[in-house]
């Protein structure tokens, strides 16, 4: 069976946005576009949303451009009051913090599919986490720093001016521009964790809105996605995707999240023609692969991301799978590297 693939889309207005923000700082996005098959102006284009993929290798190229290290985060920030009555207008119009990021967390999810994004809160910090779920999609690093600087944005502009967050936690790896971005931030960041935290004092849910909304915000429940539009196995790898750096990925817990009983499950997948644990399996050496060839990642830490209890076996799980230890593939790649 030909296995679909968990990519996503994301609306093609938030490419123009981001376009817009970069001529402000006198970066031209078109030629940048153009290289990754992806034209920032729709023009002739009808279809109204665009592969994240490419909207992710447009950050990447566009960041790299920016003489400040803070550039693309300070792009997601000035992007806000364009941006959320064109693209969010269906938010509750709540008169606190809480229930507005909640809101906008949810539409979120809407209008960049393929992703994670998601409002919680442990002890006293409240966290919006965010994660692209294809492995394949890296490097990713800019994409993140937009879409923290538009909740940065939101933040600032709506609720508190001087605002600037608790910590900040990042997937992919600290370098060189990555210590200037902290320098610009004055925080220390975390890199190389297992997704991507946005973290503030959970006492700022209860702040109350400073000003109005912008013209062409309402009231409205959120946009909900048809479960049965899409196909089973595009959820479940989704969710399954969701899953990974959470402990094990139980059946059970995996039917509730696409909303469906175990019993459920189990006879839509025999339906289908899939397996459960086949697919656990795939995803995980499909994430394996990926972070051993773009990373370094330790394997302890892979293993322990991916709900292996032992190092050892998943050692043994990707030899069967790969037909080399993970140690053969990471020694390849740097076999492979410019010197």
């Amino acid at each position: 069976m030909e296995h679909a693939e968990a990519s996503g889309r994301i609306d093609r207005r938030v490419l123009a946005g981001v376009g817009a923000q970069l001529r402000d700082r006198g970066v031209d996005p078109e030629p940048i576009g153009l290289r990754i098959g992806c034209p920032v102006t729709s023009g002739e284009h009808s279809d109204s949303t665009i592969g994240l993929g490419q909207f992710v290798g447009f950050l990447e190229e566009a960041g790299r451009m920016l003489r400040d290290a803070a550039g693309i985060w300070q792009c997601g920030r000035a992007f806000v009051p364009s941006g959320l009555p064109e693209l969010f207008p269906h938010f509750e119009r709540g008169s606190r913090l809480g229930t507005v990021l909640s809101a906008l967390v949810a539409t979120m999810n809407e209008v960049q599919s393929g992703s994670l994004i998601r409002l919680s809160v442990k002890d006293s910090l409240a966290l919006i986490e965010y994660r692209i779920l294809d492995p394949a999609i890296w490097p990713r690093a800019f994409d993140v720093e937009f879409t923290f600087g538009f909740f940065d944005g939101v933040i600032r502009h709506y609720f508190k001016p001087d605002f600037r967050p608790e910590s900040l936690v990042f997937e992919h790896e600290a370098g060189q521009r990555r210590n200037a971005f902290d320098s610009a931030f004055g925080l220390t960041c975390v890199y190389g964790y297992a997704c991507n935290l946005f973290a503030f004092p959970a006492a700022m849910l209860s702040l109350p809105v400073l000003m109005e909304w912008p013209a062409g915000a309402h009231v409205a429940d959120a946009p909900g996605r048809s479960e049965r539009s899409e196909r089973l196995a595009d959820r479940l790898r989704l969710a399954l995707l969701s899953c990974i750096g959470e402990g094990e990925m139980d059946q059970a817990t995996i039917a509730t999240m696409i909303g469906l009983s175990a019993r459920t499950l189990r006879r839509r997948l025999l339906e289908e023609g899939l397996s459960f644990r086949d697919e656990i399996d795939r995803l995980r050496m499909k994430y394996a692969r990926e972070m051993i060839l773009q990373t370094n990642l330790p394997f302890m830490e892979l293993a322990s991301r991916l709900g292996y209890r032992q190092q050892s076996d998943f050692t043994r799980a990707f030899r069967r799978a790969e037909g080399v230890p993970p140690s053969m593939l990471r020694r390849r790649r740097s076999d492979d590297d410019p010197k």
